[in-house]
């Protein structure tokens, strides 16, 4: 804060409440958006197999290494949310930087089969157990979002992008070193409501049926998920914010 002040004439961050936070202590604070907002791009193509009405529960098991150690605790959720809606659809969102064979048996081991009508693609997997499916993609992330009704998160960026766009999250500290409980902790208190932050997978599961359970709740971590990460279009305002600072017409 010291430094901002000395030096800073404007400081761009990335929610109201960091920027009032700011201001009061002096420092030349403006909140114009998330500039993560505009960085989902969703294809607008639907998820393959499944359709625009059915409900989705997307999955966000991050996007480095210890993804591949958050998924069978992911699994775990799946499983307890299977118990209340046996028909249940899930969406993995797997980073394109992550190998979608070892994600995928990974799953397998968790008691999944991959579906014997599942289209070949090579960034595509979907899977089944009983009557739930579970589809795991590469480069179809802003896509998940967009038809999740709600998501699992042991994310950073993703999971405040979700609850940017109406998703409620509901979230359990990982084994790894990024989605730790001080991690989840910091997250719950940018996101507020829009975040259901408990103790483990088991937890979560409930989480999840009992929102879905709720409209009333659903709705409000809806809303708050949306007021806290403000609208897309961040990057454009932050441009302007500059091109006003140094007098660029």
């Amino acid at each position: 804060k010291y430094l901002m002040r000395k030096h800073c004439q404007l400081v761009l961050p990335r929610d109201e409440l960091t920027a009032s936070s700011l201001r009061h202590s002096g420092i030349p604070a403006k909140y114009v958006g998330n500039l993560m907002m505009d960085a989902i791009f969703p294809s607008c193509q639907g998820l393959p197999g499944i359709s625009p009405d059915e409900t989705i529960v997307g999955v966000l098991p991050g996007s480095r290494e210890e993804a591949y150690t958050n998924l069978p605790l992911l699994s775990v959720t799946i499983d307890e949310i299977i118990k209340g809606y046996p028909e249940m659809i899930f969406a993995v969102a797997l980073a394109g930087n992550l190998s979608l064979e070892k994600a995928t048996g990974t799953l397998i081991q968790g008691g999944w089969q991959v579906a014997s009508s599942s289209s070949y693609h090579p960034k595509e997997v979907m899977l089944t157990k009983g009557r739930a499916r579970l589809l795991i993609a590469q480069g179809r992330f802003g896509d998940i979002l967009q038809a999740s009704n709600i998501c699992l998160g042991m994310a950073g960026t993703a999971n405040e992008q979700a609850v940017g766009l109406g998703r409620p999250v509901v979230a359990f500290p990982g084994p790894g070193s990024q989605f730790t409980s001080k991690f989840l902790v910091a997250q719950k208190r940018l996101l507020g409501d829009a975040l259901a932050a408990t103790d483990g997978p088991v937890a979560a599961g409930q989480a999840v049926l009992d929102i879905l359970r709720d409209p009333d709740k659903y709705r409000i971590m809806a809303d708050c998920g949306r007021e806290r990460m403000g609208p897309p279009g961040g990057a454009d305002r932050m441009a302007a914010e500059l091109m006003r600072l140094w007098d660029i017409e």
